[in-house]
């Protein structure tokens, strides 16, 4: 399949077709248009409505020129006026087709299926809007899976849901949320908005815009997701891609490997082709703009830059599998978040360094609510005895940033509380004496090193296909209130870790400490 045309490309298209009918082409302009027919399905289809249009006026003209014909004129062999309709339009059409401009076109490119096409449509024109195209319409993929989603299918704005069939051609395109496709051969997508694709068949989409991580079991295997300048073949794999509104592609391996491939256009007569192997990424761009050759930059993978797992939370109402629910009791009445990084990630969408953070749960931690406000990472497990903790949704995005804070005011419900901090076990390499240091860090504003000691709990974030990311939990009993009876607020800051991209931590209250693990 072919990318879409650009406006500037479909006027080239038009030009050239006006240049051929009016038998004005040059030999180099003839072999520009056939490229362009060849190459490109969307300017086949230019061609044989123009062919379609210039057939009817050519008819026209013929009426003109000869009068109106009379019924039994009309009626040609067999005094029929079906046939005879048919008789003049073959011949009429005959007629058009056998200038000599066109007819090389024609020829050339070897379509003879356009004449079919053009004669049918003049005799029935255009279906009725209301009549379904079967064929184009048979089911080839299901939405499976949706979070919050606002999109369209082909027309009008609506909420999308589980259970929709898509067609070949079928177009859907998300304005907020996240959707999950399961193709005919088995293969799956996530759809992370803003975001614009194309089902082309059970085994293969196009990725306009926007970000797509998929999922290949072997049935499946050759998956295809094609993009505005590359083409993404799967060959057992989990991969991603990524497409800027500058059309520029990223291609993503997790596991396995894929082919990517460049687009063969006029700009690109000899497309560049890579394998990428787990853990390998690569962009491919057009550093001048669309009409130059594209090329292609390797780097290193990121999965967290995709969507991989839709967490159950935000499908289906969960519960708390165990614990007290203790949704009645807030302990913490204000977080202000101050400076971070800004960025664009699901579930918060957009945000900037001053952003405070997603409300946390009604019912507080457990299986299955996200931990950070701005990544899909839902908790996978989490002992019973802090099932139901109050917790602040962090941005995971400020672990490359050393200057940021949080800070969280309690309420005075209570005289104390237990504040927590979730530290991710691998920012100190798994050595409890690092992990210790980056938790006094996080802290030193308002505690003194050592005070915040190990609960001996973990909880485990499922932050990839691959990886449970454990995070240990430190915790120190504190005052609500300061002398005058004031609430206390709290300053957590960044562990500032020297050369280290894992600083991910997390927040949390409970009115006390928990029993043993």
């Amino acid at each position: 399949m072919s990318a879409p045309l650009s406006p500037e490309q479909v006027a080239r298209i038009r030009e050239l077709i006006q240049a051929v009918y009016h038998e004005q082409a040059s030999s180099g302009e003839m072999d520009e248009l056939r490229q362009w027919i060849e190459s490109s399905r969307e300017a086949a289809w230019i061609y044989a409505q123009f062919m379609h249009l210039f057939a009817g006026l050519h008819w026209d003209k013929m009426r003109e020129s000869e009068g109106s014909p009379s019924p039994s004129k009309c009626a040609g062999s067999g005094n029929s006026p079906v046939l005879g309709f048919l008789g003049e339009c073959w011949h009429q059409g005959i007629s058009f087709l056998s200038k000599s401009s066109v007819f090389s076109v024609l020829v050339a490119i070897g379509l003879p299926g356009i004449i079919l096409l053009l004669l049918v449509v003049s005799l029935v024109d255009q279906k009725p809007p209301e009549q379904p195209d079967l064929v184009a319409r048979a089911s080839v993929a299901r939405i499976t899976r949706a979070c919050d989603c606002v999109g369209s299918l082909g027309n009008g704005r609506e909420r999308l849901s589980a259970g929709i069939e898509l067609g070949r051609g079928q177009r859907l395109t998300l304005q907020s949320g996240l959707i999950e496709i399961e193709f005919a051969n088995g293969a799956r997508s996530i759809l992370e908005a803003p975001t614009a694709f194309e089902v082309r068949d059970g085994n293969a989409g196009f990725l306009q815009m926007g970000r797509l991580a998929a999922t290949v079991p072997p049935t499946a295997r050759g998956f295809t997701i094609e993009t505005p300048l590359a083409t993404v073949v799967d060959l057992g794999t989990d991969f991603g891609v990524f497409v800027g509104t500058n059309g520029a592609a990223e291609a993503h391996v997790f596991v396995g490997q894929v082919d990517v491939a460049t687009k063969t256009m006029p700009e690109n007569p000899l497309p560049l082709k890579k394998r990428l192997h787990k853990g390998e990424a690569l962009r491919v761009y057009t550093p001048e703009g669309p009409e130059v050759a594209a090329r292609i930059d390797t780097m290193s993978a990121s999965s967290d830059e995709f969507v991989r797992n839709l967490p159950a939370a935000l499908i289906e109402k969960t519960s708390p599998r165990s614990g007290a629910d203790r949704s009645g009791e807030r302990l913490i009445a204000a977080v202000d978040r101050r400076g971070g990084v800004a960025d664009s990630r699901m579930p918060i969408g957009i945000f900037h360094t001053d952003t405070a953070p997603l409300s946390s749960d009604d019912s507080g931690l457990r299986d299955g609510v996200l931990l950070y406000s701005d990544r899909m990472y839902p908790v996978a497990t989490i002992g019973n005895a802090l099932v139901g903790a109050e917790y602040v949704r962090t941005f995971n995005s400020d672990k490359i940033d050393k200057e940021h804070s949080y800070n969280v005011t309690l309420t005075t419900k209570r005289d104390k509380a237990l504040l927590m901090v979730l530290i991710d076990d691998r920012i100190g390499n798994n050595k409890r004496e690092n992990m210790q240091l980056a938790v006094d860090r996080i802290t030193s504003s308002f505690a003194l090193p050592g005070e915040f000691v190990d609960t001996g709990f973990d909880v485990r974030i499922d932050d990839d296909r691959e990886n449970m990311a454990t995070l240990s939990v430190y915790g120190a009993t504190v005052p609500t209130a300061d002398a005058s009876g004031k609430a206390k607020t709290y300053v957590f800051q960044s562990p500032a870790w020297p050369g280290s991209s894992r600083l991910h931590y997390s927040i949390a209250v409970m009115a006390e400490a928990p029993g043993g693990p």
